[in-house]
């Protein structure tokens, strides 16, 4: 095969990889976010935590603790706790609260161990990077207004993993379903599977070689 024909060839093959390329790098560049939600549910407040964490800093310290409740004058918030709970904390930074309430208990809770405090993340032990993070746990009889937020509609405050770009918030009300990260849309993968087939098309066809003049 003759240099200029080869060059010819890649010429036309480049745009083709250039939309799964640029897929790809948009999905590698995708961050990991946890949400804890403060919602007021008919006559109950529940919270509720979902997301993961897909790099870690430094292992801080262990904690193992009955119970569930939030203490939102201190940025505290544990979420899915049960008696076996035990947490492996990991240094944040961020906010020093987001409200004035006081130590409230959880009457119900379920799910994986997740705690978020203003100082670190408490994630269950042995956690793996990026596993999905999902739990729950009601207030009876509760408001918003109980728990002393400083707003009963949006974004409390955000809190990220020290030396990483990993980050938790906590929200009063549902998150915007656009704040949490998600796979690549379905319309994208789409278009690069089209691409796809025309790049193999195209391999297969053969080379014609210009006639030498």
């Amino acid at each position: 095969m003759q240099i200029s024909g080869l060059f010819q060839r890649c010429k036309h093959i480049a745009p083709l990889l250039a939309a799964p390329a640029s897929l790809l790098l948009l999905q590698g560049q995708a961050k990991a976010i946890l949400i804890f939600e403060i919602l007021q549910t008919g006559s109950n407040v529940t919270i509720n935590a979902n997301g993961s964490i897909s790099q870690l800093n430094a292992y801080w310290f262990q904690v193992s603790n009955p119970g569930g409740a939030i203490q939102a004058n201190q940025a505290g918030i544990a979420a899915g706790v049960r008696p076996s709970c035990t947490w492996d904390f990991y240094a944040v930074t961020g906010p020093s609260d987001f409200g004035t309430g006081g130590l409230l208990w959880a009457d119900t809770s379920s799910g994986d161990c997740v705690q978020s405090y203003k100082t670190a993340l408490g994630l269950p032990v042995s956690y793996v990077p990026g596993t999905p993070l999902s739990a729950s746990m009601t207030f009876e009889n509760k408001t918003l207004a109980d728990f002393g937020l400083s707003s009963t509609s949006g974004l409390l405050g955000e809190w990220v993993l020290t030396g990483t770009s990993e980050k938790f918030q906590v929200w009063a009300g549902p998150a915007p379903t656009s704040n949490v990260p998600g796979p690549v849309p379905l319309l994208g993968a789409a278009a690069a599977l089209g691409w796809s087939r025309r790049l193999r098309k195209r391999i297969a066809s053969p080379l014609i070689t210009p006639p030498q003049a």
